[in-house]
């Protein structure tokens, strides 16, 4: 497995995931740079002694030099990147290895990409795709994004979706007095993520239910945290937005919660989303690519057109008003993950993927 981040995301909770499910007899080797969280967290589930530091988020010679070392020495069957980075620095390693190679592309994210770096990250993406031995994309509508940018032929591409761990214990019920809590995940800074849309919802929310008090908590970083804090204050939220910061254990605040809001402009499949319907909680999200593959509108929660907030304002505030409608969505949204979004699933299927690549030619009968 090789991940160019170990930090707080989506994609290194991926690995770890991935990781610790896989059936026995696979042994996992993390390629991961040394830092906090995932660094340790790897650690616990494959050994020190299995655990090779590369650099974040660069591409040097030197570090694709001990890269293919390391694979040669311990053998490796599947070389596994996880987003751009990694399949940078992991997928030449084709043209120097016996491994097979499989890249997973945790997200397009080309939407904030000016016209001369889309283009050559496209064209990187298609060269890198020639040796490239299967693609798999996190969700259908990524994978209808890979597909219409050809950036891998179809027949390589295959759709594994995001899987998360199945938690025992579910949300906290809402205790009378308390503020109406909704919990979210961003990054500052981000113009996916478009965190600002959080105070433009809480605005809707003070006009649309001035009786009820609400409370957003928002998990999550970047250097614009500080920005972001002030720009709560100039608005006079501060009583009802909470930044919070990364937070360790995420899942603790999530727990407190009654609703996940996602304000995403566009997703692969977000795992937080799906962490928040495993504990029972239904979902608010903008209705973009990723959300939508795991949101069942009216079933497990609401989607709403990107930037009306006043659509949005209105689904908390009718969860506010109708708990047993709330809860009946939110048990909805953990059967939908339990069935379709489970880490085992996701692994079993990955898995399967890499036993396809090694059987011998000719031993292929598998046409689905």
């Amino acid at each position: 497995m090789v991940t160019a981040r170990a930090d707080h995301g989506g994609g290194p909770e991926h690995v770890l995931r991935l990781v610790e499910s896989l059936p026995e007899g696979i042994e996992a080797v993390i390629a991961a740079p040394r830092e906090a969280p995932y660094w340790e967290r790897f650690g616990e589930v494959v050994g020190g002694a299995n655990l090779i530091e590369i650099p974040k988020r660069r591409v040097t010679l030197q570090a694709w030099l001990a890269l293919r070392r390391e694979v040669i020495v311990r053998r490796v069957d599947i070389i596994h990147s996880h987003g751009k980075g990694a399949g940078v620095l992991a997928r030449p390693l084709k043209l120097a290895t016996a491994a097979k190679i499989v890249h997973t592309f945790h997200g397009v994210h080309i939407g904030d990409y000016g016209a001369a770096q889309r283009q050559a990250y496209l064209a990187l993406e298609r060269a890198l795709s020639l040796l490239t031995d299967a693609a798999i994309s996190v969700s259908p509508s990524e994978r209808d994004e890979i597909v219409a940018l050809r950036l891998i032929p179809a027949q390589r591409l295959h759709v594994i979706c995001n899987g998360v761990r199945i938690p025992s214990a579910t949300a906290s019920p809402v205790r009378t007095g308390e503020p109406f809590r909704v919990v979210a995940v961003v990054r500052y800074r981000s113009q996916q993520k478009n965190p600002e849309l959080v105070l433009e919802i809480a605005e809707s929310l003070r006009a649309l239910a001035p009786e009820q008090l609400f409370e957003f908590h928002l998990l999550g970083g970047g250097d614009g945290l500080a920005e972001f804090r002030e720009l709560v204050e100039r608005r006079d939220l501060s009583q009802t937005v909470r930044p919070l910061g990364f937070v360790d254990q995420p899942l603790d605040v999530m727990r407190t919660a009654q609703v996940f809001l996602s304000t995403s402009r566009w997703e692969g499949m977000p795992i937080a989303l799906l962490e928040a319907a495993s504990l029972g909680l239904p979902i608010v999200a903008t209705n973009v690519a990723g959300n939508r593959d795991c949101v069942v509108d009216g079933v497990t929660g609401h989607l709403f057109t990107l930037n009306h907030c006043a659509a949005a304002a209105e689904h908390l505030a009718t969860f506010a008003r109708e708990p047993a409608r709330r809860n009946e969505m939110g048990t909805a949204a953990r059967h939908l993950v339990e069935h379709e979004f489970s880490a085992a699933s996701m692994a079993e299927r990955t898995v399967q993927l890499y036993r396809k690549l090694l059987r011998p030619a000719g031993q292929d009968t598998d046409r689905s």
